[in-house]
């Protein structure tokens, strides 16, 4: 099973993205990874900021670790791709 990590970006089998952020304690359903989400859509790229279950058993299915210049085609100068 894959576990996500702070600093690290990850890419789902959808072409979805992920940036891990930090960590945050929250009342209601406790320690999160805050992560910036980058999704495909038909012009570009939707960037999302949200937060991700800490320690749940099944979140990681179809995610695959990939490096920063992955992370970045996700961007272009002067705006989203």
């Amino acid at each position: 099973m894959l576990k996500f990590e702070i600093g690290k970006f990850y890419m789902h089998g959808t072409g979805k993205m992920i940036a891990v952020l930090g960590e945050v304690s929250t009342f209601t359903w406790g320690d999160m990874l805050v992560v910036e989400e980058a999704i495909p859509v038909e012009n570009g790229v939707e960037h999302y900021i949200s937060c991700i279950l800490n320690d749940c058993k099944d979140h990681s299915a179809g995610w695959t670790e990939v490096g920063k210049p992955e992370w970045m085609t996700n961007f272009v100068k002067g705006g989203n791709a």
